[in-house]
């Protein structure tokens, strides 16, 4: 399967992303030039540091206090008043650009983007020599390879600058990049600029960092030139990338120096790459492996619409054209378009987040700017868990593991957090964090920095991505972080007085609303749906999860705090949690049939808000009824379909989730409108640029991500022991003749455990049921021998097998 682009890519955004999950690079360029913008995922600026929130818990009493007597405006005003004293995180950091330079403009240049394979081609012409670029991430041998093959002679030059690069020095058959990282900021995120890095802006230095680029050359002249290298009548070139920072843990002091880094990356080189036959022969085979490795992850799920005979890895996408025949209406365009964004998503999170690396951040693995939108940091109130959402479908296997260390690492500041400025066991955090673990809230409104519930929303991510696999062992290294965040959502409860429980003292992310018709707004509400409904979802999960670890014969004992070694049984949090689910205000109705924010039906400052924190238990939690799908629905209509580009795609997966294919499909259309790379940013807008990259604008990765989760929600919903078969696919009603009449998805992953393989024609739907490997088999041998069974719905028809039998796999046939 192949992406095509026609031209050169005159501008990052609409480059090509490769990447192994710890470095990558963004391909691009013009004229006579090919650019490799170059990331490696621990570089950022700062350092291990304490920080200490202006904001603390006896501020939050007061202010619940104000809030409890009614003095909303006044609540407000006391948070934001300390909050505007607080710091930012720190910033993701590009490491430098390496240019390919040629002697002519490149004429007649056509770029792809292989799914199949994660290898990015540009072919061209250079007068009358052909020229072919290849590229790609190597996860075994840990490098960036490009090969540059001509029909002819050829003369280019290799060089390095961008980034915080402070050295670049040509050697034998290498150039050396040595580079250092600004130390801790302490700007604003409204006031960064260009100065953000002025020496008066930044305290301390921060890490150094170090690239090598290897060269391969069989023929010609090469001219070492101080700061680059000058290649002569060549054919064929082959440069091998790696890099390294002076990161040591998220903990741990940096390494400041980038000549011993360089030293340590050059020695592991060396001794892993002796002069030889044998090596260049064990490259190969660890090239080969890679892509082997790659290649299962991502044909484990795939969508195939039209002739049932057409291979997937023979679709080849001119993207251009597809957007624009999506933007004239065309039905089949939209279909291949949504296959290829699906392929292109799962493409992206298996570039930018593996086993070992760090999680992905607001643009993945890729950041070009020394100063990025929103600091390229994990912004934890929808964002950072959205980018995970594809993991279970489409059963991406380690992808997720990330993220599950980054929990894991947050449990402690998280609890410093939860105890000095919210006055609550557990863990806190919020809702922007770094790769130093900062919890505390941000600097700014309380709109977006009083955002406590990140690590429980985070926990609910990595718990929903357990019921897709039963993977026992994952479940007990999670278990913890969900302790934790359980504790932290049950201590923040206040009794109300009809006896209900409630978090006093809660925002709806970064919306507003009037406080009165004086025109006063704020954020902060004695309690919202949303911090309600990730407690239900936290207290749910918690006990559900106690179950599955005592069948399985899992430890549950948890620490109790962080500064002692000493344990308790998890099973005390699971009494408590089950005690409380019972006692939580439930979701409320406005007297317009919507879902009701806050506390009160206070009236949006904005009704078309991108965010729509209050549907949590529609979509991604699992809380919902028909009542409350209900309402869900007049919510939607009135906040539109139209947003930023992630918020198009939260909108298209409340509208799988509600069965509404007409609206997914409406959705599609927006998300799927070409947007220039050079774009402003807005909240309003968005869409993709020309290289099928989520523009917010500007490029955010979550958008994709999210589309590939919903295309799998269109076609397969799942609680742990039910299955719905195409609850929002559009191949029926006027789509009888297009693409999406007729199709198939395989391997799509349930919440069961159970894998699923879906064919449909305009006569049936058949569904086989199985599991996807001998370990899953094995982990749902306790529910075959208490004979559990699983519903299997398509449309209005319903059928109940039993585990026993999907085990064993079974077919189940339904008409149309």
């Amino acid at each position: 399967m192949k992406m095509l682009w026609h031209g050169a890519a005159q501008h990052w955004n609409d480059g090509i992303p490769l990447g192994s999950g710890r470095m990558g690079a963004m391909v691009y360029g013009a004229d006579e030039q090919i650019t490799f913008a170059l990331n490696e995922d621990t570089l950022w600026s700062g350092y291990p540091n304490e920080d200490v929130s202006p904001l603390n818990a006896r501020d939050m009493e007061d202010a619940r206090k104000l809030l409890r007597d009614g003095l909303v405006s006044e609540a407000n005003e006391l948070i934001n008043s300390k909050l505007s004293h607080a710091h930012d995180v720190q910033v993701y950091l590009p490491l430098g650009d390496m240019h390919l330079r040629f002697e002519a403009a490149r004429t007649d240049v056509q770029r792809s983007l292989d799914l199949d394979d994660a290898t990015m081609r540009e072919c061209f012409s250079l007068d009358d020599t052909a020229v072919k670029v290849e590229a790609w991430c190597s996860r075994k041998t840990d490098e960036l390879i490009v090969k540059v093959d001509a029909t002819g002679l050829l003369n280019c030059t290799l060089s390095a600058d961008g980034g915080f690069i402070t050295h670049v020095d040509a050697q034998r058959e290498k150039l050396c990049i040595r580079g250092q990282a600004p130390g801790l900021h302490r700007r604003t995120l409204e006031n960064a600029d260009d100065t953000l890095w002025n020496p008066e802006n930044v305290i301390g230095e921060g890490m150094g960092y170090a690239a090598v680029i290897r060269y391969e050359v069989a023929e010609g002249q090469v001219q070492d030139r101080g700061n680059s290298i000058a290649f002569s009548d060549i054919q064929h070139l082959t440069l091998r990338v790696r890099m390294r920072t002076g990161y040591r843990g998220h903990n741990v002091s940096i390494c400041t120096d980038s000549a011993q880094i360089l030293t340590e990356l050059l020695t592991v080189w060396k001794e892993e790459h002796a002069v030889g036959d044998a090596v260049g022969n064990a490259e190969r085979d660890a090239e080969r492996d890679a892509k082997d490795e790659y290649d299962t992850l991502f044909r484990r799920t795939r969508i195939c619409l039209g002739t049932a005979d057409e291979e997937e890895s023979a679709y080849e996408y001119d993207v251009a054209r597809l957007l624009e025949s999506v933007a004239q209406g065309s039905e089949d365009a939209l279909a291949r378009c949504v296959q290829m964004l699906f392929s292109f998503g799962k493409y992206l999170a298996l570039s930018g987040s593996r086993l070992g690396a760090q999680a992905m951040t607001l643009q993945g693995l890729w950041n070009n700017q020394k100063v990025p939108p929103w600091f390229s940091d994990y912004t934890t109130n929808i964002n950072t868990e959205m980018n995970y959402w594809l993991v279970g479908p489409c059963q991406l296997g380690d992808v997720i593991e990330p993220l599950e260390v980054m929990s894991e690492q947050l449990i402690c500041p998280g609890r410093k957090t939860a105890r000095d400025v919210f006055g609550c066991g557990g863990s806190a955090v919020c809702h922007n964090v770094d790769i130093w673990r900062k919890s505390t809230p941000a600097h700014g409104d309380a709109l977006w920095a009083l955002y406590p519930y990140a690590h429980a929303w985070i926990c609910a991510t990595l718990y929903d991505t357990y019921l897709y696999t039963r993977d026992a062992e994952y479940l007990e290294r999670i278990w913890p972080s969900m302790c934790a965040t359980a504790q932290f959502c049950m201590d923040a409860l206040v009794e109300k007085d009809d006896g209900y429980l409630a978090p006093c003292g809660a925002i709806s992310p970064e919306n507003q609303f009037y406080v009165d018709d004086t025109g006063a707004v704020a954020s902060v509400a004695s309690y919202t749906e949303h911090a309600l409904a990730l407690t239900r979802e936290a207290c749910r999960n918690l006990c559900e999860a106690y179950e599955h670890l005592c069948s399985a014969g899992k430890d549950t004992c948890v620490s109790e705090d962080s500064d002692t070694c000493a344990k308790v049984d998890g099973k005390a949090f699971v009494t408590r949690a089950r005690g409380t689910l019972p006692r939580l205000v439930p979701p409320r109705i406005r007297d317009d049939g919507a879902v009701q924010e806050w506390d009160s039906q206070y009236k949006e400052v904005d009704p078309q808000h991108r965010h729509l924190s209050h549907l949590y238990e529609v979509y991604p939690g699992r809380g919902s009824d028909e009542r409350l799908e209900k309402a869900a629905r007049v919510t939607l209509e009135q906040r539109g379909d139209d947003g930023s580009g992630w918020s198009i795609v939260w909108r298209m997966l409340l509208w799988s989730r509600l069965r509404d294919s007409q609206h997914v499909l409406n959705c599609m259309r927006l998300f799927l409108r070409r947007v220039d790379a050079e774009t402003e940013p807005s909240i309003h807008g968005g869409g993709v640029y020309g290289s099928g990259l989520c523009a917010h604008p500007p490029f955010q990765i979550d958008g994709n991500l999210g589309f590939s989760a919903a295309c799998m929600q269109m076609l397969v919903d799942s609680t742990p022991n039910s299955i719905r078969i195409l609850p929002a696919w559009p191949c029926g009603g006027g789509y009888e003749s297009s693409l999406w009449s007729r199709g198939s998805v395989c391997g799509a992953g349930t919440r069961t455990g159970l894998t699923v393989d879906v064919h449909w024609d305009s006569k049936e739907v058949v569904c086989s049921i199985r599991t996807y490997t001998q370990e899953e088999a094995q982990s749902l041998r306790v529910l075959s021998e208490k004979g559990e069974r699983v519903s299997v719905r398509y449309a209005e028809e319903e059928m109940w097998i039993t585990y026993e039998e999907c085990v064993r796999g079974t077919t189940l046939r339904f008409k149309r």
